[in-house]
């Protein structure tokens, strides 16, 4: 409550102050992207973005705040009302970025998708592909969703409030206790049915060189086998094993998807954003389909499985093209990339 008598107020207020001044603030933005002769109106756009957020963050606060009051008389919906309020706010803002920011997504699937319940371990380049899964599988396949995020995602008001409400886990990366940490994510994903999903970030934060090198040091502190693994990877972070884990455990007959995805990288900072408007070219998904049986039952084993998942994701990016990508199954079998 301490945290959200700060956090709503100041949407609010932001909100009401960019609708005010939004006639001024446009009236810059052009000036500026005019003085720098950008093609497409990058600051424009930008402006544009931040005013769709604030309103679906607006509104979407007062429609929480609609089912709270609401709850007495629908109290065997509550979950479910909380659902389409989160797919609402997640399609409005993938909608809302089509023709603002210019994003456009190519979607590969590759083998039968799981009806759940299913994990799903995504690449994690910024911010904003984190709804990606909430997309593909929440909005368009109406699959329910359990998500493991990072606390700092609870000063965004609606993910705080909605987020709170349903079956999420907010992880304090910070924490010294990690037997705490584990035991959460494992009672996330206990019950976990048909038409379920708990989806997690393997890498633990977003990539970048700096913090790839880091964490390929922490490995080698340690003395790792995983340590020539990490080493060979460019694009992505070597993937942190413990919370995957623990939903596998928690989870015994969930299937697994490995999202692998290209083009969110201008989206890593408002910078480089800012730089890239208007994106020109798709972001590429790669959405790869693992059925139980072929994920390995012990632990070491699946820690070398998500190795190779992230060792092919790495190969992916690095080569501009998915011809050749193999991801590499137990058993030495590999799936060719169309």
């Amino acid at each position: 409550m301490a945290r959200r008598v700060v956090t709503v107020p100041a949407l609010f207020v932001a909100t009401a102050a960019l609708l005010v001044l939004s006639p001024v603030l446009a009236l810059v933005a052009g000036a500026l992207d005019l003085a720098r002769r950008a093609r497409g109106a990058p600051t424009v756009r930008l402006l544009a973005f931040a005013s769709a957020y604030l309103a679906y963050e607006s509104a979407g606060v007062l429609a929480a705040a609609w089912l709270w009051v609401t709850r007495p008389w629908h109290p065997g919906r509550w979950h479910e009302r909380n659902h389409r309020l989160q797919r609402w706010w997640t399609a409005g803002l993938v909608r809302a970025a089509g023709p603002v920011l210019g994003l456009r997504l190519e979607v590969e699937q590759q083998g039968p998708p799981s009806p759940g319940p299913l994990v799903v371990a995504s690449r994690h380049v910024s911010v904003v592909d984190s709804l990606l899964p909430a997309h593909l599988l929440g909005v368009q396949a109406g699959m329910r969703l359990r998500y493991v995020l990072t606390s700092g995602l609870q000063l965004d008001p609606c993910l705080d409030i909605v987020g709170h409400r349903l079956p999420n886990h907010f992880l304090d990366r910070r924490s010294t206790d990690r037997d705490r940490e584990r035991a959460a994510l494992e009672h996330l994903a206990t019950g976990l049915g048909p038409g379920e999903a708990v989806v997690i970030f393997p890498e633990g934060g977003l990539f970048s060189p700096a913090r790839r090198d880091r964490a390929v040091a922490r490995l080698a502190e340690r003395g790792s086998p995983r340590l020539a693994t990490a080493r060979s990877l460019r694009n992505v972070l070597p993937p942190r094993p413990a919370g995957t884990l623990a939903l596998l455990r928690a989870a015994p007959d969930a299937d697994v998807a490995v999202v692998a995805h290209r083009g969110f990288e201008p989206l890593a900072s408002l910078r480089r954003l800012w730089r890239a408007l208007p994106l020109t070219e798709p972001v590429r998904l790669r959405v790869v389909h693992h059925p139980r049986a072929t994920v390995p039952d012990d632990d070491d084993g699946r820690v070398r499985w998500l190795d190779d998942q992230w060792t092919a994701m790495d190969r992916w990016l690095s080569g501009g093209s998915p011809a050749g990508l193999a991801f590499v199954r137990p058993g030495g079998d590999a799936e060719q990339g169309g």
